[in-house]
């Protein structure tokens, strides 16, 4: 029993040694010195394929118009908000492939990836349903009362069509502005996309298109394009021997001294012989 109690003592002396000798091995950790920043819009998360249309109608109208024909066309708008945001970008770009060369399609990905257009899409509304109408003030949810609402002459004053609006082109002005809002790639808008389309193809309407969101994100976008610098100012004091330099400022000034005692002569005067020998006079020999 005595020879056990003195192992153990024997063993936690062995290790309180180690211990001891080795302190940085258990408190030491590796440092981080990198400095990680983020920064986020005020806006609401907005879609990428909205963004890339908006980038389509910088390009010109009729590129935005194709690119809406492309995603009623060729994407499955039931099944759109059950994509990941990757996917959503991937099919925005793809169908973007199809209308735009190469070099557009670069300045398109380089766009998307800063958010270029996100704030254009930021305008928050509040309605009940989708997507919906406006004609000339009269709101409707229900896309098969379009024609009625139309119809009516119970209307208000023709709206304001703004230079960010999407106007759809037709040969003709019309005296009735459908105004659709509604998110691009959803099943509510494609239904009032096709439908204000054909009234405006059949002379009945003037079609403006205005993106509009129903259930906002609470997530914001995150902004790329911004750099953050961390500027760390040593206040340590140094001892610096300034002896050299006095030496040096005296060498300086001797130089300086004979440079001007090897001065020529001025019309046979040396100034600078007669400041030497006459140092009471040096004020009025200086005006000379």
């Amino acid at each position: 029993m005595k020879s056990l109690w003195l192992f153990i003592i024997m063993k936690s002396l062995w290790l309180f040694i180690i211990l001891s000798a080795f302190p940085k091995m258990i408190h030491s950790s590796p440092s981080k010195k990198s400095v990680i920043t983020s920064l986020h819009a005020k806006w609401s998360q907005t879609s990428f394929i909205a963004e890339a249309s908006e980038f389509m109608a910088q390009e010109s109208d009729t590129l935005f118009w194709a690119y809406i024909d492309e995603i009623v066309e060729k994407l499955n708008v039931d099944e759109w908000h059950t994509y990941s945001d990757a996917k959503q970008y991937d099919l925005a770009v793809r169908l973007a492939s199809y209308l735009l060369e190469e070099t557009r399609m670069n300045l398109l990905k380089f766009a998307l990836s800063l958010r270029a257009h996100s704030p254009t899409l930021g305008t928050e509304r509040k309605k009940s349903c989708a997507a919906f109408a406006d004609v000339h003030g009269t709101l409707t949810c229900d896309v098969n009362d379009l024609e009625k609402v139309i119809e009516s002459d119970d209307r208000g004053p023709v709206p304001t069509v703004y230079s960010i609006d999407h106007v759809f082109p037709v040969s003709k002005e019309h005296n009735v502005t459908l105004i659709i809002y509604g998110e691009l790639a959803t099943p509510s808008w494609r239904k009032f996309h096709l439908a204000a389309k054909a009234l405006s193809r059949s002379g009945k309407v003037k079609y403006v298109l205005r993106h509009f969101v129903k259930d906002i994100r609470d997530d914001k976008p995150l902004l790329s394009g911004y750099g953050v610098e961390l500027a760390i100012k040593s206040t340590e004091y140094k001892a610096v021997d300034d002896s050299n330099a006095v030496t040096d400022k005296v060498a300086v000034e001797e130089s300086s001294e004979e440079y001007i005692d090897n001065e020529e002569d001025n019309y046979g005067f040396n100034f600078n012989t007669l400041r030497r020998l006459h140092s009471d006079l040096k004020e009025s020999i200086g005006q000379f």
